[in-house]
């Protein structure tokens, strides 16, 4: 025997019954209105009241109501249900009884997991990082849920409570979508033409484990492997990059230690190599190999309506002129608003090639040309309005003391088969013959 109730759907199924029936009933408020609680055991009715002492309209009561079930079903109360009775006076209501029937105290016993896709049950385990033997919590499901989401391997993901044999367990039905991609981008201005490939796996062989490697022509090769499973929740990732320019070349190994810090921050520690060669002649022999030390903060926010991620770090180069970095990148989604605000500072007593930050093109001022600005201090921002299939687009920036501006519209289109993207746009006081296009190609395997 086998019973199946999905708490995430039937707590919005009833709040919305609650709506239709509230507003019906309350078409006249008095001033002097009161809500009353009954059946009421695990919470007291002035902790039920907290923060809602003012019921000035219907949707008060509705909003009331929806914290109630929220405070239960954090709780481990997940069948709470609550029916109001409506008392009058004088063809007004004169009050409200919630009539709370609390249900079972739930404990959850274990988690099952029904994935439609290659995904190894043992890796879902260690992201998902639920307390077994501890009482239900719809706030750490939803931070679980959340955590699997963000790692970009599914697409839908939803939660039952399964009864066998007197115990409660908790059901995840996951869906896989497409996680290898191989994603090809190009920029063309004038007689400047740079152009890459990526290929990136978030979900290699079903394990979570993530691997990119990244090639940008006469310029970059990069090759990145994420582990987030052995020591889940935290992650470790290992960086290998070798930029190669006319008469320089840079080889990086860095590995990174992310942590969470409560639930909307994380904290990341860095250690690593850079080892610099400069070209004589046909030979090229490393000049120096310097360490790397880096400490980050990053936060991740999300609601329904508008998501927040930021990250900054800091970084230390030991070396005879010691160099310090900072860099942020922070992303702002706010309805159809796209805004990308970063900034980026280097400091040192004495500077080398590899130690100014290269501006422009495809990844921050689209109006320019690629790596047109070198700098040490860099602050530039990224606006989209992507309501339409067409939208319009702006980047600002500063450099060193200089403003920059761009301007110019974007297309994307999305399907089954591939993903393509293309942004064409113009740098200030610049002529339609200098306008910079961008073109990214993506498709899942």
């Amino acid at each position: 025997m086998q019973k199946v109730c999905d708490c995430r759907k039937w707590r919005i199924r009833h709040s919305y019954i609650l709506v239709l029936v509230v507003t019906f009933l309350t078409q006249g408020l008095a001033s002097n209105l009161r809500i009353e609680f009954s059946g009421n055991n695990f919470f007291s009715s002035a902790y039920l009241m907290a923060k809602s002492t003012r019921i000035e309209n219907d949707m008060d009561i509705v909003h009331l109501i929806q914290n109630i079930l929220t405070k239960y079903s954090n709780a481990g109360f997940p069948f709470c249900r609550i029916s109001p009775e409506i008392v009058y006076q004088n063809q007004e209501i004169e009050k409200i009884i919630l009539k709370i029937d609390e249900g079972e105290k739930v404990i959850i016993s274990d988690c099952l997991f029904n994935i439609r896709g290659k995904t190894e049950i043992a890796a879902v385990k260690k992201i998902v990082h639920l307390r077994i033997g501890d009482y239900f919590s719809a706030k750490e499901i939803t931070r679980s849920k959340n955590l699997l989401l963000k790692t970009g391997a599914f697409e839908n993901i939803s939660d039952n409570i399964v009864s066998r044999d007197g115990n409660y367990y908790l059901l995840f039905n996951i869906t896989e979508k497409r996680s290898d991609y191989v994603t090809a981008l190009g920029s063309l201005a004038e007689n400047n033409l740079n152009f890459g490939i990526t290929f990136y796996s978030l979900n290699l062989l079903g394990t979570l484990r993530q691997l990119q490697f990244r090639y940008e022509y006469q310029k970059l090769f990069s090759l990145q492997f994420t582990e987030p499973i052995l020591i889940a929740p935290s992650v470790f990732n290992v960086d290998f990059s070798l930029w190669t320019y006319d008469s320089a070349r840079l080889t990086q190994l860095k590995g990174k230690f992310t942590t969470p810090l409560g639930y909307y921050f994380n904290i990341s520690l860095t250690t690593g190599v850079e080892a610099v060669s400069y070209y004589t002649n046909v030979l090229s022999t490393p000049q120096k190999v310097d360490n790397l030390l880096g400490l980050g903060l990053s936060q991740d926010y999300e609601t329904s309506s508008w998501t927040c991620r930021q990250e900054i770090s800091f970084e230390f180069a030991l070396r005879k002129f010691d160099r310090y970095t900072i860099e942020y990148d922070g992303e702002i989604n706010l309805g159809k608003f796209h805004i990308k605000p970063h900034y980026y500072w280097v400091k040192t007593d004495s500077f080398e090639y590899f130690d100014y930050f290269r501006v422009g093109g495809s990844k921050n001022l689209r109006g320019y040309l690629e790596e047109e600005f070198i700098v040490l201090r860099a602050l530039w921002l990224n606006i989209e309005y992507r309501k339409f299939f067409v939208f319009p687009l702006f980047d600002f920036g500063l450099m060193g003391d200089a403003l920059k501006f761009s301007y110019g519209f974007g297309i994307t289109t999305e399907s089954d088969f591939a993903n393509a993207s293309l942004a064409l746009a113009w740098p200030r006081d610049g002529n339609w013959r200098d306008g910079k296009v961008h073109i990214m190609f993506e498709k899942g395997l």
